[in-house]
C-alpha cells in the first residue's frame, strides 16, 4: 500500500524525508507504473498475468516490479525511446552532451551550453530548461555509473547559484562486482532479494538471519569494514537455483566476462558509489530556485530520499517528478530570457580528486580527510572557487557538507562523530553558503 511504502522510505531516509514527497511519489506510484505498461514496458508477471513482486533490501514487503529480471533500466529506455521517436512535436538532438547552464544578464537561466560530436561548443536557447543529467559517480574512484557521469550539470548548477539540499548523503551500492572495470559491474540487489548470500571466504555468512536485506548504507559498511580487516566478501547466488542466469541474465553476462559463473562461482563484491541522494533543491513540480530551471531524477533534491535512497525509488521518482513538472509547464507562460553570456574558461579537472573522494568521502569520513579534499581544490585553483571545473565544485560541495554535518545517519557516517543527530534538520546550501563555509 502506499502508506507502507511510504513508512519503508522514511525509515530509510533516517526521517530526513520531505513527508510532501514521500506521500506524492507512494500515492502517484501504481499509476506511473500503469502508464508505463501503456508505453509498452512488458515487467514481469506471474503465472496469472499479474505483476511479479520482487523484495529488495530495506522494503518491509515485495513491492518492485521488474522487466526481464535485472533489466527493467533499458526495457524502460526503449520503450520511452520509442514514443520520443514517435512524437512529432519532440525535436531530440543526439550526439551532444550538454556541458554547462546558460544564464542571461539577469542571471536567469537561459539554456545550455553543449558539445558536439566534433568537438565543437553550441549554445542551445530555451524559454525552460529542464535538467535530468543523473548523478555524479566518475566524480568517484570506483563507482557503477557510466564514465560520462560526473556531476559536471550539478556543478555549473551550484555555480550558477541554485539552492541545494542534502550534498553530504552519497550512496554507495555494497555489492559491485569487484573485478578490474570502469564502471564497475553493479550486482542487482535483487538477487539478495531472490536467496542470494553474502559470505565470507570460508562460507560463513556475513549477516545473520535476513541482514543481507538492510538498508544499503548498513550493509555497505559491513562490507567495508570486513574488506578492511583483509575478509573479502562474496556474492552466494547458488541458493537461488538453476534458472538464477535466466532470472538475472545481465549480471550472468557481467560474471561471464570476468570469468565468473553466477551459478556456480562466489562472486566478489564491494561498495562503490551508486546514487547521490543530494542535489538541486526542486519543489513538488520540480521547480528550482532560479528562474526558468527545472531539475529532475538524480540532480534534484526533492527530499524523497531523505538521507538514504529505499532501494528502486530512484525510478519512481524520476517518472513522478517528470510527469508533474510537464504539468506545470503545460499550463504556464514564460518570458524569453535575455542573451546569455558567453561561460566562464574554468580550470581542468583535478587528477587525484576521485581517488581522494574513495578515501575520504565514501562509506567512512571523518574531519582531517575531508579537510584534505578541501584543501586540495584550493590548492588547485589557489583560492579562487569559481575557476573550479564543474565535476571539482560538485566534490569540493559534497566534502564541504559533510564536514559541516558532526552526525551520522544514512549515507553519511563520521567515524569521528558515530552519534545519529539530535533533530531532523536538513541544511540549506549555495555556492556563498559553501564558499564561506570552506574556509572557516
Amino acid at each position: 500500500s502506499p502508506r507502507a511504502h511510504a513508512a519503508d522510505t522514511i525509515e530509510a531516509g533516517g526521517g530526513l524525508n520531505s513527508v510532501e514527497a514521500v506521500a506524492l511519489v507512494t500515492q502517484k506510484a501504481p499509476q506511473m507504473i500503469k502508464n508505463l505498461v501503456q508505453h509498452g514496458v512488458a515487467f514481469d508477471r506471474d503465472h496469472d498475468g499479474n505483476l511479479h513482486m520482487g523484495l529488495e533490501g530495506a522494503h518491509s514487503q515485495p513491492r518492485i516490479v521488474h522487466a526481464e529480471g535485472d533489466r527493467t533500466g533499458p526495457k524502460i529506455m526503449a520503450a520511452l525511446q520509442k514514443k520520443v521517436a514517435q512524437a512529432e512535436h519532440i525535436n531530440m538532438i543526439t550526439n551532444m552532451r550538454a556541458k554547462s547552464l546558460l544564464q542571461d544578464q539577469h542571471g536567469r537561466i537561459a539554456g545550455v551550453a553543449a558539445i558536439d560530436d566534433l568537438g565543437q561548443e553550441q549554445f542551445l536557447n530555451a524559454q525552460v530548461t529542464i535538467l535530468a543529467s543523473g548523478g555524479l559517480g566518475h566524480l568517484y574512484g570506483h563507482t557503477t555509473n557510466p564514465t560520462t557521469i560526473r556531476g559536471d550539470m550539478l556543478g555549473s548548477a551550484i555555480r550558477a547559484g541554485a539552492q541545494l539540499s542534502d550534498l553530504e548523503f552519497v550512496q554507495l551500492h555494497p555489492t559491485a562486482m569487484a573485478v578490474t572495470a570502469s564502471p564497475l559491474p553493479l550486482v542487482s540487489e535483487a538477487l539478495r532479494g531472490a536467496g542470494a548470500r553474502l559470505v565470507l571466504s570460508d562460507g560463513g555468512f556475513l549477516f545473520p538471519g535476513l541482514g543481507d536485506l538492510a538498508a544499503r548504507d548498513e550493509v555497505a559498511r559491513k562490507i567495508h569494514e570486513s574488506i578492511h580487516r583483509g575478509a573479502p566478501v562474496f556474492l552466494d547466488a547458488g541458493p537461488i537455483g538453476d534458472d538464477v542466469s535466466l532470472r538475472f541474465p545481465t549480471v550472468a553476462k557481467l560474471a561471464g566476462e570476468h570469468g565468473l559463473d553466477l551459478q556456480h562461482d562466489l562472486l566478489p563484491v564491494a561498495p562503490a558509489q551508486h546514487y547521490h541522494m543530494g542535489g538541486v533543491t526542486t519543489d513538488l513540480k520540480g521547480q528550482s530556485s532560479l528562474e526558468h530551471l527545472y531539475v529532475i531524477g538524480e540532480t534534484a533534491c526533492t527530499g524523497l530520499h531523505g538521507a538514504n535512497r529505499l532501494a528502486s525509488n530512484s525510478l519512481l521518482e524520476a517518472l513522478v517528478f517528470a510527469h508533474e513538472a510537464a504539468e506545470d509547464l503545460a499550463g504556464r507562460e514564460f518570458a524569453l530570457p535575455g542573451k546569455p553570456t558567453p561561460p566562464d574558461k574554468l580550470l581542468d579537472d583535478c587528477d587525484e580528486l576521485p581517488d581522494l573522494m574513495d578515501k575520504h568521502a565514501g562509506v567512512v569520513r571523518e574531519e582531517a580527510g575531508l579537510k584534505k579534499i578541501i584543501d586540495r581544490l584550493f590548492e588547485h585553483c589557489q583560492g579562487q572557487i569559481q575557476l573550479l571545473s564543474a565535476r571539482d565544485l560538485t566534490g569540493l560541495s559534497i566534502a564541504v557538507a559533510a564536514r559541516a554535518r558532526k552526525n551520522s545517519i544514512g549515507g553519511h557516517y563520521r567515524i569521528d562523530h558515530p552519534e545519529p543527530p539530535t533533530n531532523k534538520d536538513r541544511k540549506a546550501w549555495n555556492i556563498t553558503r559553501l564558499t564561506k563555509e570552506a574556509v572557516s
